[in-house]
């Protein structure tokens, strides 16, 4: 009877040995057996599925609960503190040179009383911009009201003004001829016009081509002048070429091309017996 107690014994004791194994309950790693966790009190294989299974600032990585130093990532994004740098996250450290702005870590270094702001991490007296009635150059705080387009430069009252040595190209385009002169046909024997546009800028004429027997002629021809030459004075004319001479269609006069022609970037000359378009655009 008493080796039977004893042998009762004796399975009972390799039972509860052999019961703290995997899957079994347990309060620290210390009840399970080595190389075992206790997790979810429970002995299991991997030490965790979450960073709330590990302690301290450490993170779940692969089941295994890493420092923060060894978290991995892929961007920024992915680290709770600081850089994901050659795929883990590097802790970072808060530079703060001043006593406002932000920290370089996410953070902040401070904030400035009312009436400051900050500027390089350090509190200056506030500054109010100054752009009433200007479209370009400084706001008085460092700033700017606006910019000029090209061909044009900002004044000193703060408005974008016609640039003089800006390049501009007048383009002239087409045109319209009356059917007669005065009741006289333009080519002999009833024929109609060649038409051709010539303009004098700074007393240096060019012409464009003729296009033969036409009321509608269409030119495109380009004339490359500066701002200050176009706006000095042009002078405008159209004439018929004829095999020995040129028939005047329109004579010759001046035309005043004004900021608004330069801003619109279109113009159109035109007389008693034609007319022509041009359009005016910054080389």
């Amino acid at each position: 009877m008493l080796r039977l107690i004893l042998l009762g014994w004796v399975g009972l004791l390799l039972f509860a040995a052999s019961s703290c194994g995997s899957g079994n309950n347990c309060l620290s790693n210390s009840d399970c057996p080595a190389g075992e966790f206790c997790l979810d009190k429970q002995c299991d294989t991997v030490e965790c599925r979450t960073n709330g299974d590990c302690v301290g600032e450490a993170f779940c990585i692969e089941q295994s609960c890493q420092s923060k130093s060894t978290e991995k990532c892929i961007s920024n994004s992915d680290c709770n503190n600081g850089d994901c740098v050659a795929g883990v996250c590097k802790a970072c450290t808060p530079s703060c040179l001043g006593n406002c702005g932000p920290d370089g870590c996410g953070g902040s270094c401070g904030s400035c009383q009312q009436g400051f702001t900050c500027e390089i991490n350090k509190c200056v007296q506030g500054c109010t911009r100054s752009c009433s009635g200007r479209t370009c150059g400084s706001d008085g705080c460092g700033g700017s009201c606006g910019s000029c387009g090209k061909g044009y430069q900002c004044s000193g009252s703060g408005n974008c003004e016609l640039d003089p040595s800006a390049v501009w190209v007048i383009t002239v385009t087409k045109g319209s001829i009356s059917e007669s002169l005065d009741g006289d046909s333009w080519d002999f024997p009833g024929g109609l016009p060649d038409p051709l546009v010539c303009l004098k800028i700074n007393n240096k004429e060019e012409c464009t081509n003729t296009v033969d027997n036409t009321l509608s002629p269409v030119w495109n021809y380009p004339f490359i002048a500066t701002t200050t030459a176009i706006q000095s004075g042009v002078k405008a004319a159209i004439y018929d070429a004829d095999v020995t001479d040129y028939e005047t269609i329109c004579s010759e006069g001046l035309i005043s091309i004004g900021k608004d022609d330069f801003r619109r970037g279109s113009l159109k000359v035109q007389c008693k017996y034609g007319s022509f378009e041009a359009t005016l655009r910054v080389k």
